[in-house]
């Protein structure tokens, strides 16, 4: 196995379970020292360096839908190398996920990707904690035989309210404005 920095690990892990991440996800994650071109710096360091690895595959630079005006990223997702990593990690034997995708797909897992990085964020802030975070699939429910509940994302926070700890747990479907065929038939 490939010695990795805790970093490194940290960006596939995350890509293994979320998919997608733009750059600028990965660092509002894990690139938080220093000032922003410090940061941003040691963002792209790193990423060109795992993508030369074969450890990341790096999109071409887009422009971003919930970005600042005129901002481009590229997007990231595991290379096979980086998938191979990520199965002995967690000793399983999962696929290589194909580069095709369509614009849905991706923007659909790039929104649950930033709902991730904004309470983890909000969590690093101190205003919430953090308590559990997972993407699909691992937060589908078994409820009865052949039923599942396939929510895109589940979070578990703790808050302190009036002096009290409140602990909220949320299932969240994030909805596009374009639905495939699958999804609107009965």
């Amino acid at each position: 196995m490939v010695n990795l920095e805790e970093r490194q690990t940290s960006i596939l892990i995350t890509l293994d379970d979320f998919h997608y991440a733009y750059g600028s996800q990965l660092q509002r994650l894990f690139f938080t020292d220093g000032t922003p071109v410090a940061m941003a710096r040691a963002r792209n360091r790193q990423l060109a360096s795992m993508t030369t690895k074969g450890l990341l595959y790096r999109y071409p630079r887009e422009r971003l839908p919930f970005g600042k005006h005129g901002s481009t990223e590229h997007k990231y997702m595991l290379a096979r190398a980086g998938q191979r990593l990520v199965n002995e990690l967690r000793a399983t034997n999962r696929p290589p996920r194909s580069t095709d995708r369509t614009t849905n797909h991706f923007m659909h897992a790039l929104a649950v990707t930033e709902l991730n990085v904004r309470l983890s964020e909000d969590s690093a802030g101190g205003a919430i904690q953090l308590l559990t975070s997972l993407p699909e699939p691992a937060c589908h429910i078994h409820y009865r035989p052949g039923r599942i509940l396939k929510p895109d994302y589940y979070a578990k926070v703790r808050v302190r309210k009036n002096h009290k700890l409140l602990e909220y747990v949320w299932f969240v479907e994030v909805e596009r404005s374009r639905q495939g065929k699958q999804a609107t038939k009965t």
